[in-house]
């Protein structure tokens, strides 16, 4: 019998959780970037800079939540995949001498 140590269903709700937000964090740099975006068109200098700055920002936020998600995803299938090995490795140690 195997024992995991990772309660998988936890692990999928989380990733949900993280899915949903990422896409919030997505949404509110979208909106600064919107705001920049009108002060850097009614002047010029620093706001348009500041503008630049935010685009690169909301960038990152999206690339990393989606770096962090895809982790956690990875960390969840291989946990599964080993999961099953060990359910399999279990099996063939328990039928082993019939």
């Amino acid at each position: 019998m195997s024992v995991s140590l990772y309660d998988h269903a936890a692990i999928e709700e989380y990733l949900t959780f993280m899915t949903q937000e990422l896409a919030h964090q997505e949404e509110v740099a979208q909106n600064m970037l919107t705001h920049s975006g009108v002060l850097a068109d009614n002047t010029r200098g620093s706001a348009a800079d500041a503008h630049a700055e935010t685009s690169h920002q909301a960038n990152l936020i999206s690339l990393k939540g989606q770096e962090v998600i895809q982790q956690i995803h990875d960390a969840t299938h291989s946990a599964h995949e080993g999961a099953q090995t060990t359910d399999l490795t279990s099996m063939q140690a328990l039928t082993a001498g019939f």
